[in-house]
């Protein structure tokens, strides 16, 4: 469809699921002001009716000018969010000689807009999410991008049983005030930045019930090399990780769609997650920005009183560990009565990292991009025993301590802090070729081999944990890889999971053992069978060698809660009663009387579909000890289907 001076929406085959009037309009006012030194570049249109989802990416096109943008600046393509309260920058956005177009998957308001030029600020790209219902259903509910500045974002997804108190940057202390918030701070020049979620307390069972939060930031910081010793290091602070399960005494028993194979039961999680990536800015047209360090990795605690699984991971891609479980504390108090009902997972010691430089000349330009999130959910807070007493549940999530004003931190020398070059482009992370064995020949037996931990894995189909590990045993010297791959399975690529080909980074003197993210795709279907994927090692590459476990199958859990059986009524109409006293008995031992004819129904407790259902006359009418009447049933046997059983007739004829 197009509008006016040119725009235009291209909306493919199954997007949308019924037929809807679509319009196209240049707009002056009524749209939400644009983000703090940000200017309109060209004219506004709103794409209507507002709100309007898309199960396909729609394409949405402007008219633009190139020549009128001011030198030394990048125009951005800008849309509202669903809930049309302020401005988003869409990253997939195409400049053209007169257009520009990107793909969306919602209707709002759109236009150019020329953002202020930074002098070495860092963006920041922040977001809240809530996970509903058991199956985990993720809404983004607030979000933005912030040039420069100090960030400091705070968000309130619903009741808790226990928060902590926090101290904010400006010294003041937020207390307790039984609420779960979600925090995300940045420091004007970027170097101290921390996230937090807590989460609220909705009732599982629900759909629409927020459990879970989440608060996620992405920074973006470039820098000037200026000499041949300069250098990059942040210092982990601290991490957190705090669960309260009050029920340990009511012996509660795990839904077989959260049964972490007998591990614990997934009712209760908290997630932290740091990923440090640099790749230089070659302004090259066409080629891809490269990744040359990262460090990357998670922590979790996940379960519920009595059985707590505690595990720390550094992702597949990571260089170097970011750290292992052993750096981790684990405390466990008393709560409620119960020996595990208070845990806290805790960071031992900050932790240092060195951002290698060699691969940058003197006068290049980096960017060191950072990805973290605090992420938590609370199956338990509503009934999970069928019991009416059940104690509180809480879960907390920190990178960062909140009793101190802390984070991760940066120091850097010999650098020089410039604008990140716009729009924003994720680096990609290409699949190394395998470095030959030096000297050689042959590989190194002190390099270890590297094979799958396991034969098999399962992940829940919600769960965006990590389970797959690799791992490196019989030797560490050297630096090494490996690809890892999928394919195969009756899981469906594409449908079920993203496909992956991968590399696994091993660090000189490293053997901690690599998880392997695998994206799967959530489709919040009930009742599905499990599914499979086939995993695979290949390609090793520095002196190491595959061991005997190059292959591996990791299992997909359907963890959608299936829908409660639809209920049906049995019941009918009453003929030729005079009399009093006549009582029915349906297939459960219910009765009904009568006081006269026309319609009945059993309506006490319904019955699921292929029950078999009875209709018979237990009570005959009667004058005090004499019957009085015969009454019949027809219809009065059979099996619900899909719908209320209306057409037993009970007659009655006098005697």
């Amino acid at each position: 469809m197009t509008g006016l001076n040119g725009a235009q929406v291209v909306i493919p085959a199954g997007a949308l699921a019924t037929e809807i009037r679509i319009n196209i309009e240049q707009i002056v006012t009524g749209a939400p002001a644009l983000p703090a030194g940000f200017a309109a570049h060209g004219q506004m249109f709103a794409f209507t009716p507002h709100g309007t989802t898309f199960a396909a990416p729609v394409t949405m096109t402007l008219p633009f000018d190139p020549a009128s943008v001011p030198a030394g600046t990048t125009p951005v393509f800008y849309k509202t969010t669903n809930a049309q309260t302020q401005w988003e920058q869409i990253a997939n956005a195409t400049f053209g000689a007169t257009t520009v177009s990107a793909q969306v998957t919602s209707f709002s308001n759109a236009t150019v807009v020329i953002p202020p030029l930074t002098v070495g600020d860092p963006i920041r790209v922040w977001s809240f999410r809530e996970f509903r219902g058991d199956a985990l259903e993720e809404v983004e509910l607030d979000s933005g991008t912030q040039f420069g500045g100090e960030l400091e974002e705070i968000y309130d997804f619903g009741g808790a049983f226990f928060d902590p108190e926090m101290l904010l940057e400006d010294g003041t202390v937020a207390a307790s005030d039984n609420i779960a918030s979600g925090f995300i701070y940045s420091s004007p020049s970027g170097v101290t930045y921390y996230v937090e979620a807590q989460a609220p307390l909705g009732n599982a069972a629900i759909p629409e019930d927020p459990i879970g939060s989440e608060a996620r930031l992405v920074q973006y910081q470039t820098y000037t090399k200026n000499s041949a010793d300069a250098t990059y290091r942040f210092t982990l602070s601290s991490a957190f990780i705090e669960v309260y399960d009050g029920n340990g005494s009511l012996h509660r028993a795990c839904p077989d769609t959260h049964d972490l194979i007998g591990l614990a039961c997934d009712l209760i999680k908290g997630t932290i997650y740091l990923d440090v990536k640099a790749y230089k800015d070659a302004d090259v047209p066409g080629v891809p920005k490269v990744i040359f360090y990262r460090v990357a990795g998670g922590a979790l605690l996940n379960g519920s009183a009595g059985a707590w699984l505690a595990h720390a991971w550094p992702a597949n891609s990571s260089r170097a560990p970011l750290w292992n479980s052993q750096d981790f504390s684990i405390d466990h108090e008393p709560f409620r009565g119960g020996p595990d009902g208070h845990l806290l997972m805790e960071l031992i010691n900050p932790r240092t990292y060195h951002v290698n430089l060699s691969s940058v000349d003197v006068g290049e330009s980096f960017t060191v991009l950072v990805e973290t999130y605090a992420s938590t959910y609370n199956r338990a807070a509503g009934a999970v025993s069928g019991q009416d007493a059940e104690f509180e549940t809480a879960v907390n999530t920190w990178l960062r301590d909140p009793a101190t004003i802390g984070g991760t931190t940066v120091t850097t020398s010999g650098l020089t802090p410039i604008a990140t070059p716009l729009p924003l482009v994720e680096p990609v992370e290409p699949v190394a070729e395998p470095a030959p064995c030096v000297p050689g020949p042959g590989p190194d037996p002190a390099a270890g081999l590297i094979q799958f931990s396991a034969a098999t894995f399962t992940q829940a189909e919600a769960s965006t944990t990590p389970t797959i590990a690799v791992s490196r045993t019989g030797g560490s010297v050297g630096a090494v890889t490996a690809t890892f791959s999928t394919g195969g399975g009756t899981a469906v690529a594409g449908v079920d999971y993203t496909e992956t080909a991968s590399t696994i980074y091993f660090a000189d003197g490293d053997a901690a053992e690599r998880n392997v993210e695998l994206p799967i795709i959530q489709d919040l279907l009930s009742a599905e069978r499990d599914k499979t994927v086939n995993l695979t090692l290949s390609q090793p590459g520095g002196c190491a060698a595959l061991g005997s476990r190059t292959t591996a199958v990791l299992t997909i859990r359907d963890d959608d809660v299936p829908p409660p059986p639809t209920l049906f009524t049995v019941g009918g109409t009453v003929t030729g009663y005079t009399g009093a006293g006549l009582v029915l008995e349906n297939h459960i031992g219910l009765f009904l009387p009568i006081a006269g004819n026309g319609p009945f129904t059993f309506s006490n407790i319904p019955s699921p579909s292929g029950t078999a259902y009875l209709v018979r006359v237990f009570n005959q009418p009667h004058n005090g000890s004499f019957q009085t009447q015969a009454c019949t049933v027809a219809n009065g046997t059979g099996i619900f289907g899909n719908a209320n059983v209306t057409n037993v007739v009970v007659t009655c004829e006098s005697l």
